[in-house]
């Protein structure tokens, strides 16, 4: 059977999975959401000091940072250079930097009017990379701010990436948020049609849905970003096919609708 005919679970928090799935469904592709996690956010408040770089690498965390005070109302939005060059112009107001992935994240800063200085695709360890490329221009950093989960110890790529970012300046990981398996996923398992696809977004999502890998098994896995795609990679023993790996330097559904109709 072709991934053309197979109906796709998107296995994404709400809201994000209703609008992919509509998106999916005006392309003509078969797809319903599955809400695999859930996220309980914390109030979230930016450091006290200054001198800091906020290291954003989910678009749920840029929907709910705070307005920096004093700063973004002066301060005119601009957006980074993803790939090689310089740091756009340095501002004329203290305030903290910030650096994200692209390109949802960034997305979601800029229309949110917050400065990004650096951008990359890739995942949270190109990520860092890419700031170490930019270390000549965060000599005034004195430490990093890195909200994430409460899981985001758990995977590799994280502490590969803060491994990176501690040789620029301390890193504070800051858990701003909890994920935790959505309580009606068992229910909604039941509910599949016989022929079905997953898409996953996040090793979180990996982890919460893996305690169903045994009965609940797609005939095809796609994966968005390479840590996604690395935790895929813990299910094939189970039985599960491998795991097809989207980047994220393009919007995923462009990608996923090319791949489903080739």
């Amino acid at each position: 059977m072709s991934w053309k005919e197979l109906t796709w679970a998107v296995a994404r928090a709400e809201p994000e999975a209703t609008a992919d799935v509509n998106t999916l469904k005006s392309l003509g592709i078969s797809a319903l959401g599955l809400p695999v996690i859930e996220r309980a956010f914390q109030p979230i408040e930016w450091p006290p000091e200054t001198n800091i770089l906020a290291v954003v690498t989910s678009r749920a965390v840029a929907e709910r940072l705070p307005p920096i005070k004093g700063l973004m109302e002066h301060q005119p939005v601009r957006r980074p250079r993803e790939s090689g060059g310089p740091l756009p112009v340095q501002r004329s107001l203290h305030g903290p930097r910030i650096a994200c992935l692209a390109p949802g994240t960034l997305e979601a800063l800029t229309s949110r009017q917050f400065p990004v200085d650096i951008a990359a695709t890739g995942g949270v360890v190109a990520l860092a990379h890419k700031i170490l490329e930019h270390r000549d221009h965060l000599r005034d950093i004195d430490h990093i701010w890195y909200p994430s989960s409460d899981v985001a110890g758990e995977h590799p790529s994280h502490l590969e990436a803060v491994a990176l970012l501690s040789q620029l300046a301390p890193v504070n990981c800051e858990v701003v948020y909890s994920v935790r398996p959505n309580e009606h996923l068992t229910e909604r398992l039941t509910s599949l049609p016989e022929n079905w696809g997953l898409v996953f977004f996040s090793p979180s999502a990996v982890s919460a849905f893996s305690e169903h890998a045994d009965t609940a098994i797609p005939q095809a896995v796609v994966a968005v970003g390479a840590s996604t795609a690395a935790a895929c990679h813990a299910l094939e023993h189970r039985g599960w096919p491998a795991a097809k790996a989207l980047g994220t330097d393009v919007p995923w559904i462009s990608s996923f609708s090319k791949l489903v109709s080739t």
